[in-house]
């Protein structure tokens, strides 16, 4: 009796979604390229008086671009604008909330000791 590996095969086809061609990821990349270097001067400036810390502001930023870039890429460009909003204040707040925790004594350590 033959083995089912043709339908395995198959299935296989379907499971994910096909792959966009080269040019269109490309041109994909180049958008968001654009798109952040766009919005990265007013997101900094943004996160910054948020944390009142550059080196906080620019960690958040780079993290939302990171999140943005790894979720949200394939999106289409005209929703970019808002998800990067919502994302980038999100990483604000968390920020900010860790270094409240830390400033103020309640960092994870805080507890062990």
């Amino acid at each position: 009796m033959p083995r089912f590996a043709t339908l395995n095969e198959a299935w296989m086809v379907w499971d994910g979604p096909a792959p966009a061609p080269e040019g269109a990821v490309l041109e994909y990349t180049r958008e968001l390229e654009k798109f952040l270097a766009e919005i990265e001067r007013r997101a900094f400036r943004m996160a910054q008086i948020a944390l009142r810390d550059p080196d906080d502001a620019m960690d958040a930023v780079q993290d939302a671009m990171l999140k943005l870039a790894r979720n949200y890429a394939s999106r289409p460009s005209g929703e970019w604008r808002p998800l990067f909003y919502r994302i980038g204040g999100l990483c604000f707040i968390e920020s900010w909330k860790m270094a409240f925790a830390i400033s103020s004594g309640a960092g994870p350590c805080a507890s062990a000791s």
